[in-house]
């Protein structure tokens, strides 16, 4: 099974860097920074999970993850919200949204590969 990894983040500079380390981790990486785009293009590539960023222009991590999990095609895909605003009330919508885990940016790189590990591969 191909290890494709779907990043959302409309920051262009950390997008690029998490989609390098991906790659060097050997997995394929479609980086996305227009939320908007991820339900065609995550129905069209299939990732095995998809890491999205909380807080973004036109639509959030949540709504995105509301979307994502609604959608029949892409139901079942695991996701992983990234946010430096994490605070206790993360499992709020969580289990409505489909989020699987939440990670605090900034993130150590094996933690992140960690986590992608145990919920997707």
């Amino acid at each position: 099974m191909a290890r494709r990894i779907m990043i959302v983040d409309d920051n262009k500079d950390f997008l690029d860097e998490l989609k390098e380390l991906l790659t060097l981790s050997e997995y394929e990486v479609i980086a996305i920074e227009d939320p908007v785009d991820v339900i065609p293009v995550a129905t069209e590539k299939k990732p095995n999970i998809i890491l999205l960023d909380l807080k973004m222009p036109k639509k959030n991590g949540l709504q995105l993850a509301d979307e994502i999990r609604h959608s029949s095609e892409l139901t079942n895909i695991p996701i992983i919200i990234m946010t430096a605003f994490l605070n206790g009330n993360k499992a709020i919508g969580s289990e409505m949204c489909g989020i699987q885990q939440w990670v605090k940016k900034p993130f150590n790189p094996l933690d992140l590969i960690y986590q992608i590990e145990k919920f997707a591969m």
